[in-house]
């Protein structure tokens, strides 16, 4: 079996190998200019090699669509707001996640009970 993706989440959305986070951290912890760090928790995928072979010739970053997925699939259960989702991603709005999720064939979370809070907000 073999590790798709062995990144951790940084503040910016970054994904990092390991090798480069430690060095980020060590660069944190002398003052290295850096800024603040904030580091989430690492998913791994662990498939057969050939399984692999044929993800990444029908979809080339293996990795990047799975991060894609989790993280359209967190939208979707409600467990990232819109906003969330953007500094994931990292876009600069929530409007370019809208796009992101609406390229994936999702819209906006937003259900009746949404909009009669918003009409009874706005009257």
């Amino acid at each position: 079996m073999t590790g798709l993706w062995a990144g951790e989440l940084g503040s910016t959305g970054g994904y990092r190998q390991a090798g480069a986070l430690a060095e980020m951290r060590r660069k944190q912890e002398h003052g290295g200019g850096l800024g603040r760090i904030i580091v989430g928790t690492a998913i791994v995928i662990n498939i057969l090699e050939d399984v692999e072979r044929v993800l990444r010739a029908s979809w080339g970053d293996v990795e990047g669509a799975a991060r894609d997925a989790f993280l359209a699939d967190c939208y979707r259960r409600g467990a990232l707001s819109l906003g969330g989702l953007a500094e994931l991603l990292p876009v600069a709005t929530s409007l370019k996640a809208l796009k992101w999720l609406h390229g994936r064939g999702m819209g906006l979370n937003y259900a009746t009970a949404d909009l009669a809070d918003d009409q009874a907000t706005l009257t």
